[in-house]
């Protein structure tokens, strides 16, 4: 079952664990002033694991930069002889 919180304008907070059917009906008051206190959001406790969920899984992968070919003008072949 879901648990919601409930705070009032004086600083005092409730939890407070509902079914589905029951939260709609579910109207708290503070028990500290006595007016009607107001449901408090926060995110949700949910974790993505593996592929598929993250920016980079969706894209194709960057072209890399093509290579610059060295100049072998300098060089010289060595040859080998036959003995």
């Amino acid at each position: 079952m879901p648990s919601y919180e409930y705070r009032c304008h004086c600083g005092y907070t409730h939890v407070v664990t509902l079914t589905f059917s029951e939260k709609g009906n579910y109207c708290p008051f503070c028990t500290e002033c006595g007016s009607k206190m107001m449901q408090v959001f926060s995110p949700a406790g949910v974790v993505f694991k593996g592929s598929g969920f993250y920016r980079n899984d969706s894209r194709p992968a960057p072209p890399k930069p093509a290579k610059k070919k060295k100049d072998n003008k300098n060089e010289t072949k060595g040859t080998s002889s036959g003995t």
